[in-house]
């Protein structure tokens, strides 16, 4: 069985805290920006979790397609 995707928490090397998310082949597919404490690192990491599957996507690129696919 495949590991899953997974958010780790880290300390920034100058301070602070960031997590990232990793896929299952351990690739970063995204990190947070540094947070000052782990606490508020721990709050960001929760609302994309909580919120990430009702945002819309926005594609600002130059050609657009007439019919933008539709996400799962």
């Amino acid at each position: 069985m495949a590991k899953p995707y997974r958010f780790r928490v880290r300390e920034a090397k100058g301070g602070g805290f960031f997590w990232d998310f990793v896929a299952p082949n351990n690739e970063i597919v995204c990190a947070s920006q540094v947070y000052s404490s782990k606490e508020a690192c721990v709050k960001g990491l929760t609302v994309v979790r909580e919120e990430a599957d009702l945002a819309e996507v926005r594609d600002k690129t130059d050609k657009v397609p007439k019919d933008p696919p539709v996400l799962p």
